[in-house]
Protein backbone atom coordinates (compact mmCIF):
# COMPACT_ATOMS: atom_id res chain seq x y z
CA UNK A 1 0.00 0.00 0.00
CA UNK A 2 1.54 3.27 -1.11
CA UNK A 3 1.31 6.64 0.57
CA UNK A 4 -0.69 9.57 -1.32
CA UNK A 5 2.83 11.37 -1.58
CA UNK A 6 4.10 7.79 -2.74
CA UNK A 7 1.59 7.45 -5.21
CA UNK A 8 1.81 11.20 -6.25
CA UNK A 9 5.31 10.92 -7.33
CA UNK A 10 4.76 7.60 -9.27
CA UNK A 11 2.02 8.73 -11.20
CA UNK A 12 3.20 12.27 -11.39
CA UNK A 13 6.74 11.98 -11.59
CA UNK A 14 8.85 14.82 -11.74
CA UNK A 15 5.92 17.31 -12.85
CA UNK A 16 4.86 17.38 -9.24
CA UNK A 17 8.67 16.80 -7.84
CA UNK A 18 8.45 17.76 -4.21
CA UNK A 19 5.66 20.33 -4.32
CA UNK A 20 3.57 20.16 -0.87
CA UNK A 21 0.00 20.91 -2.27
CA UNK A 22 -1.54 19.72 -5.33
CA UNK A 23 -5.35 21.09 -6.09
CA UNK A 24 -7.12 18.21 -7.76
CA UNK A 25 -10.96 19.26 -9.84
CA UNK A 26 -13.08 16.53 -10.41
CA UNK A 27 -15.62 17.90 -13.40
CA UNK A 28 -18.46 15.42 -12.61
CA UNK A 29 -20.85 17.80 -11.21
CA UNK A 30 -22.66 16.72 -14.58
CA UNK A 31 -23.71 14.10 -12.45
CA UNK A 32 -24.85 16.09 -9.35
CA UNK A 33 -29.09 16.58 -9.62
CA UNK A 34 -31.72 16.44 -6.53
CA UNK A 35 -33.10 12.99 -6.25
CA UNK A 36 -36.59 12.68 -7.03
CA UNK A 37 -38.61 11.53 -4.24
CA UNK A 38 -41.29 9.29 -5.82
CA UNK A 39 -40.29 6.47 -7.90
CA UNK A 40 -41.78 6.31 -11.15
CA UNK A 41 -45.01 5.53 -12.20
CA UNK A 42 -44.59 2.35 -13.98
CA UNK A 43 -41.89 1.17 -10.54
CA UNK A 44 -44.00 -2.03 -10.43
CA UNK A 45 -43.49 -3.31 -13.74
CA UNK A 46 -39.91 -2.79 -13.35
CA UNK A 47 -37.19 -6.31 -12.82
CA UNK A 48 -35.19 -6.28 -9.66
CA UNK A 49 -32.29 -5.34 -11.90
CA UNK A 50 -33.84 -2.36 -13.08
CA UNK A 51 -34.97 -0.99 -10.08
CA UNK A 52 -31.55 -1.76 -8.43
CA UNK A 53 -29.92 0.81 -10.96
CA UNK A 54 -32.51 3.16 -10.54
CA UNK A 55 -31.50 3.24 -6.96
CA UNK A 56 -28.27 3.23 -7.20
CA UNK A 57 -28.21 6.05 -9.85
CA UNK A 58 -30.36 8.00 -7.06
CA UNK A 59 -28.00 7.11 -4.29
CA UNK A 60 -25.25 8.25 -6.66
CA UNK A 61 -26.77 11.50 -7.72
CA UNK A 62 -27.53 12.30 -4.29
CA UNK A 63 -23.64 12.24 -3.28
CA UNK A 64 -22.62 14.39 -6.09
CA UNK A 65 -25.22 17.08 -5.16
CA UNK A 66 -25.17 16.55 -1.28
CA UNK A 67 -20.71 17.27 -1.85
CA UNK A 68 -21.18 20.10 -3.74
CA UNK A 69 -23.81 21.46 -1.59
CA UNK A 70 -21.63 21.67 1.47
CA UNK A 71 -18.14 22.75 -0.66
CA UNK A 72 -20.02 25.44 -1.73
CA UNK A 73 -21.47 26.35 2.47
CA UNK A 74 -17.40 25.75 2.73
CA UNK A 75 -16.84 28.27 0.41
CA UNK A 76 -19.22 31.29 1.51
Amino acid sequence: MESDAALLQHVLGREVGGKQNILVLNDEAHHAYRIMQERPDDWEQLDEDEKEDWLAERDEATVWVDGLTRSTSIAE
